[in-house]
């Protein structure tokens, strides 16, 4: 199904399976789950119907049957309930603790956080942290993907573990006459293209005026929007640009299939991703972001924002052009001191390459499971 979670169970299911794990992938019954075998060896169960106490009995029954020698669940508050508060996930993995089988966490969200001057979300907020805690402490092992994460469950550090997200986009050989037609249809040859990717909008109305600056140093540049956005959005872009002046100088695709995003992707100069910053330390790039994962596996060049969720994941003028603050001008001088230093690019395209390779691929994530077995 469509989302960053669903995706990582995906990936990360079929990787295990192929280094020769027997693997059953228990989801909500859903028309939209994809059921076909991928290998021999790994089953899809959509057997749950609902994730409340009818379902946990489903879920019960099914794991004596299958009797696993692990179980990894996947974790975002939001995913098993309504509201966030998702009792019955604490309560199936008290059950998984008592019946004796061992059971890996992972953490894509641990709730949000607690805001003094925001007093009607104070019971969301503990009793998510409550479950957090619960889950912590009946699990064997339990997987973060950033450093914060894994300081608000410093309590528990010994049994802690970061695994970074990884990419939803795999890397495509495209043959360098396809790569030049869609470059063609996105822009005139002597345009620089930077590109951003995901749903989800983040600053992209900031990256827009970034444009603006930069077409007013003379500079021919192509923002291109990679995804689908919703549709407020996009009329809001749109507006933005009109008044600024840049309707041309924005390209938006909508959804596209994965390959299709590669191949975007593959055709980009310059990868830009500007996460909001919070009064609460959050935000800022980080490896929770698949759209990040993306541009590292297609090997660009990247700019992105510090924030209170980056951490030594990221090496400034390695991986990533690390820039300070959400400022429209710091932002246009790093692209412009960038597609100026063929070297710098060269060397980002190669850092990412790498850290794609040794960190965000999937054979090296699901070895990082098989090391927490």
């Amino acid at each position: 199904m469509f989302g960053g979670v669903s995706d990582y169970a995906y990936y990360l299911s079929i990787s295990l399976a192929k280094k020769g794990y027997e693997v059953y992938v228990m989801t909500s019954c859903d028309d939209r789950v994809i059921r076909s075998s991928f290998e021999d060896n790994l089953k899809v169960l959509p057997l749950v119907s609902n994730w409340g106490i009818k379902g946990l009995s489903q879920i019960i029954k099914e794991i004596k049957k299958i009797n696993p020698d692990r179980i990894i669940l996947q974790f975002v508050p939001h995913m098993y309930s309504y509201y966030g508060i998702p009792i019955y996930i604490a309560l199936l993995s008290i059950t998984i603790r008592v019946m004796r089988f061992r059971l890996i966490t992972t953490f894509h969200e641990l709730g949000i956080g607690f805001e003094f001057k925001r007093p009607k979300y104070w019971g969301i907020a503990i009793l998510q942290k409550l479950i957090a805690y619960t889950l912590c402490i009946v699990s064997d092992k339990v997987v973060v993907s950033i450093e914060s994460d894994r300081k608000i469950l410093g309590f528990f550090d010994k049994k802690v573990y970061r695994v970074p997200i990884g990419s939803n986009i795999l890397p495509l050989a495209i043959p360098d006459d396809e790569k030049k037609e869609l470059r063609e249809k996105i822009s005139s040859s002597q345009e620089i293209i930077i590109s951003t990717f995901g749903s989800n909008p983040r600053r992209n109305d900031l990256l827009i005026k970034v444009v603006r600056r930069l077409r007013d140093k003379n500079i021919r540049v192509k923002l291109l929007v990679i995804g689908k956005f919703p549709d407020n959005w996009i009329k809001m872009m749109r507006i933005k640009a009109k008044e600024l002046k840049i309707e041309d100088a924005i390209y938006f695709t909508g959804f596209v299939g994965s390959e299709d995003a590669y191949r975007y992707l593959s055709v980009s100069d310059v990868f830009v991703i500007l996460e909001n910053i919070y009064s609460r330390g959050w935000g800022g790039v980080s490896t929770k972001s698949t759209s990040l994962a993306s541009a590292f596996a297609a090997g660009l060049p990247i700019i992105g924002n510090k924030g209170g969720m980056t951490d030594d994941f990221f090496n400034h003028r390695d991986n990533i052009i690390l820039v300070d603050s959400l400022d429209e001008e710091i932002i246009s001088e790093e692209v412009i001191k960038l597609i100026s230093d063929p070297v710098l690019m060269k060397d980002l395209k190669n850092g990412a390459i790498k850290t794609f390779e040794t960190k965000l691929s999937w054979p090296v994530i699901a070895e990082s499971y098989i090391q927490l077995f």
